[in-house]
């Protein structure tokens, strides 16, 4: 192939892979809570699904009579799980860096740039896996009572 268009097709990839980890810092607006989406199932990424929902309950901390421990303990969960997510993004960074430096060789190394998207995808894939781990976990940090309490506010049947 080519090496020019080989280098090419590389940067539309590594654009791609790059649009996607920047996609979660870019929060549509206009919803009733606080700037987030309107509905949580349509077209948000692990982190917004995840950063909207704690929100929420923080936001809503009393009329969901969070204990301090629940409020604690989501707080944290919030906190680190943000500190991790915030490390991954950086690290696929650094493999888009690699990656775009292996693509614009005299001779591009088909063999590392097939390792380093390997490595930006097993990074991609370990923070949705990290998101999907702490949204399981904030969920279960509510009773069934909280749960259903925090469904009705958010269609707007509850205290605000």
């Amino acid at each position: 192939m080519n090496p020019k268009l080989l280098t090419r097709l590389g940067t539309v990839l590594v654009a791609g892979l790059m649009a996607g980890c920047l996609g979660h810092r870019h929060a549509m607006r206009g919803s009733r809570h606080g700037g987030w989406h309107g509905k949580a199932d349509q077209h948000q990424s692990l982190d917004q699904l995840f950063v909207h929902k704690a929100h929420m309950i923080l936001g809503h901390r009393d009329a969901l009579e969070l204990s301090d421990e629940q409020i604690e303990a989501i707080s944290t969960l919030k906190r680190e799980t943000e500190k991790t997510t915030i490390t991954q993004h950086a690290d696929a960074e650094v493999v888009t860096i690699d990656l775009m430096a292996a693509l614009k060789a005299d001779e591009v190394d088909r063999i590392r740039v097939h390792q380093l998207i390997d490595q930006q995808y097993a990074i991609k894939t370990g923070k949705a896996k990290t998101l999907a781990d702490a949204y399981a976990t904030l969920k279960g940090t509510l009773s069934p009572a909280q749960r259903q309490q925090l469904k009705d506010l958010w269609r707007g049947k509850g205290a605000r």
